[in-house]
């Protein structure tokens, strides 16, 4: 069983580990790399991406990045991935030193597009959001999330630009109007569901995207993504399965009772159809989650399917 979006992620910072060509090799023409400084580098031509990658890392801006957890989004072929990056210390000043410093490390977040091909589209960094530096962004999300644990609908909406979309899973999506996102949280909204809290926020220069993962492990994967407007109103609102949550599912199909399955799929994991599921050295043809899990029950034991 491969879940493909997760693994090409993966294999994205592999390639960055080991050299820029095969970095350059996994983006597609046109493709874009964004840092979190807001420098941007475009694949215009052959060549031109490979040269400017290899500049910035000669300059010593060449993080080791080590993928910790993947998060496949709602809305298109798109990961979050939580990376630790490690830039090795500047040189010390006096060659006969043994060891030029520590390694420092910090966390950030990185987001790959693919396209339908396994092409890399575009790529951006995020770095942890300096509150105190961006104290309105920091703002924007905070409010945001206390309307969301208040569940007040009207809180909710008059925090929502008029034109705004909600992205809960590959067919659960809200909008384009307010009225229209607050009615699916008022549908999503439930008594059990982990409160907004202890977060962890993530931004680019300049931007105004930010990605909150909650430090905290609660019953629901916790990367979700929000766009804003001049104006502090959010006009996008993704969320973003944990690959961990992805993998039970996975196990469930293969293992579980069909009953297991659907009640994973009835919590609210996403639907999504970019999976493959081999048996026997075939491949079966793919669909949503559901689909998958019912072509492969219905293949380990006939007739067991209610």
């Amino acid at each position: 069983m491969a879940l493909t979006l997760p693994n090409r992620s993966k294999a994205y910072f592999q390639a960055w580990n080991h050299s820029v060509t095969e970095v350059e090799a996994l983006h597609a023409p046109g493709s874009t790399l964004c840092f979190s400084d807001g420098t941007e580098i475009a694949q215009t031509e052959p060549g031109v991406f490979r040269e400017a990658l290899q500049t910035r890392w000669d300059a010593g801006q060449r993080s080791v990045l080590a993928a910790e957890e993947v998060f496949v989004s709602a809305k298109g072929n798109i990961c979050f991935t939580l990376v630790d990056s490690a830039l090795p210390a500047p040189p010390a000043e006096d060659p006969a030193l043994d060891s030029p410093g520590e390694v420092l490390h910090s966390p950030c977040c990185f987001e790959l597009e693919f396209d339908p091909d396994g092409g890399v589209v575009a790529v951006s960094e995020y770095s942890l959001l300096d509150e105190a530096a961006s104290p309105e962004l920091a703002g924007w999300v905070a409010r945001y999330f206390d309307c969301w644990n208040q569940h007040d609908p009207e809180a909710m909406q008059n925090v929502h630009a008029a034109e705004s979309f909600i992205y809960l899973s590959d067919e659960v999506q809200y909008g384009p109007s307010s009225e229209d996102v607050v009615r699916g949280w008022e549908q999503t909204w439930v008594a059990a569901e982990a409160p907004r809290t202890s977060l962890r926020l993530f931004a680019r220069a300049g931007g105004k995207r930010v990605i909150a993962l909650r430090s905290e492990k609660g019953p629901r994967p916790n990367c979700e993504v929000l766009d804003f407007d001049d104006a502090g109103l959010c006009t996008s609102y993704i969320f973003a399965d944990a690959e961990r949550l992805l993998h039970r599912l996975a196990t469930a199909i293969q293992f579980g009772a069909p009953q297991e399955v659907l009640q994973l799929v009835r919590r609210g994991l996403p639907l999504l159809a970019d999976v493959e599921l081999e048996v026997d050295g075939a491949l079966l043809p793919g669909g949503t989650w559901l689909d998958l899990a019912m072509q492969l029950k219905r293949h380990l034991t006939p007739n067991s399917w209610p």
